[in-house]
């Protein structure tokens, strides 16, 4: 199994288990934060992602083969989202997948482009994992505060001079679990003088070890309110990653693609029509540089004189096209026939409306040849 796939299984597996446990502490009237409720209300988009990634993964084996191929893309992807703190929109991720080929004098293939949504789910899956471990930890600290101060508060009814000191241990777990401390310390607070011995005993071990009480209870504000946000954030860009579909991604991050638009009858086809020529790019470029590849076939029109309407794909680009894929016919197979007199190139069927004068009279075609 991928290994990229395989932990995001497991991620899911633990944002699970750990949902289950605060809806068990929901039933029971405790409270469980801001930052959990986040993870309470919007659990659902991790089972839909999960879901829907579980089919991808049943149905296409290539997907299993692309995500191996595609490792450094989720790398890439983790550290743009980490630069922002994943608070991105998709336009601002956009804007930075291109930076990043820019700068690095690089582009995505279509191979790549296919994958980048997955990607992005898994990353954030990945990174929802890992606060939800944090939040746990903190949940048992916060769980073990209440029990002393619970055994606290019942022993006092029978012996209101009973000694903190019995009860609170002061030792290195307090430096090493600061959100204990700094429930300890809240709680403590409430019994007043009573508590006088333990504070004192406390400061001592704090000033020894070098911990300043003022500074953990700071951070561990600061702590709760950047889990707030990042959890906000995390289910946000889940939701945006649904609008991120490959068609959209080609038109705006992929270089080959934007060699293909530059001409205005692929500009003009169906997405059915461009993703049967991006298929059989991929096929065509298995061995060899896709971008090189398509700048080659798009230059050749322009370096011969064509006009600007026309799709200059040479021989290789002949696809076998099924009339039963664009929703005509039957199950016969259609091959476009390249015209060689002339200097005229290939030209692959369009399927669309108004994409030639005479488009109703072929009707029934799924694949026909353009002429100029």
């Amino acid at each position: 199994m991928n290994k990229i796939y395989s932990k995001f299984l497991d991620d899911c597996n633990n944002i699970e288990s750990y949902y289950e446990k605060l809806v068990e502490l929901t039933r029971n009237h405790n409270f469980v934060g801001s930052t959990n409720e986040w993870i309470i209300d919007n659990f659902y988009l991790i089972v839909e992602q999960r879901n829907a990634i579980k089919r991808l993964f049943r149905h296409k084996k290539s997907i299993k083969e692309l995500l191996a191929k595609n490792e450094d893309m989720y790398s890439i992807l983790k550290e743009i989202f980490k630069s922002h703190d994943y608070n991105l929109d998709r336009h601002l991720l956009i804007k930075e997948l291109n930076a990043y080929q820019t700068k690095n004098d690089c582009y995505y293939s279509y191979d790549t482009v296919r994958v980048i949504p997955i990607l992005i789910t898994m990353i954030l899956v990945d990174e929802l994992n890992l606060l939800c471990i944090k939040r746990e930890e903190k949940l048992d600290d916060l769980k073990k505060v209440n029990e002393v101060i619970t055994k606290l508060d019942n022993d006092r009814i029978t012996n209101p001079d009973i000694d903190f000191n019995d009860y609170i241990k002061i030792d290195e777990y307090l430096i090493e679990h600061p959100y204990y401390l700094y429930n300890l310390n809240a709680n403590l607070k409430e019994f007043g003088e009573s508590s006088n011995d333990v504070f004192e005993k406390l400061n001592k071990y704090l000033e020894e070890n070098n911990v300043d009480l003022k500074q953990v209870i700071n951070d561990e504000h600061l702590s709760s309110i950047a889990d707030g946000l990042l959890v906000s954030n995390l289910f946000n860009n889940m939701r945006t990653v649904t609008k991120l579909n490959y068609d959209y991604l080609c038109d705006k991050i992929s270089k080959s693609e934007k060699l293909l638009l530059s001409n205005a009858t692929y500009k003009a086809m169906t997405q059915e029509s461009k993703n049967l020529y991006r298929r059989q790019i991929v096929k065509n470029t298995k061995k060899i540089d896709e971008y090189k590849y398509v700048y080659n076939i798009t230059d050749t029109v322009y370096k011969r004189g064509r006009g600007r309407n026309e799709c200059g794909f040479k021989r290789d680009l002949c696809i076998r096209l099924k009339e039963k894929e664009l929703g005509h016919g039957r199950h016969r197979h259609h091959k476009v026939e390249p015209e060689i007199s002339a200097g005229i190139h290939i030209h692959l069927g369009i399927h669309g409306r108004k994409e030639t004068r005479d488009h109703k009279k072929r009707k029934g075609n799924a694949c026909y040849r353009h002429k100029f």
